[in-house]
């Protein structure tokens, strides 16, 4: 057994159709169906109708986010702007701080003249040789 449509099968699908013929006669069928057509052909017209329509609503709507969206863009550079002119005028008028430690001394203790280096490298050898 077959089915065919909605878990009927070919066999219940000749009896529906027969009993259409009898009922309607092989006159009224076409016309029946003729009708059926055209109603379905006016439900796809005034869906596309509808769907037209919200379109073209929704374009102005569109357009006015579009527009709400470029002038947050634009509002975020200014202010983006803005921020950086105060960070940067601020550092400028910073008062600066002079260093109280002379930039050798610095320099000497991190190992950063040539002298401290090989010092440095001198005592390594002695440490590993004492180990």
């Amino acid at each position: 057994m077959v089915l065919f449509l909605f878990g009927v099968s070919m066999g219940e699908v000749i009896i529906i159709f027969l009993v259409i013929l009898m009922l309607f006669g092989s006159k009224r069928i076409p016309e029946l169906a003729r009708g059926l057509g055209r109603g379905l052909s006016e439900f796809r017209k005034a869906a596309d109708d509808i769907k037209r329509e919200i379109s073209e609503q929704t374009k102005d709507l569109r357009k006015d986010l579009s527009e709400m969206e470029s002038d947050l863009k634009k509002g975020g550079r200014n202010l983006k702007q803005e921020v950086d002119e105060v960070i940067s005028s601020a550092t400028a008028s910073a008062p600066t701080i002079a260093s109280p430690v002379d930039d050798s001394s610095v320099r000497d203790i991190y190992g950063l003249d040539k002298e401290g280096v090989e010092q440095d490298k001198a005592d390594d050898t002695i440490n590993s040789e004492s180990e």
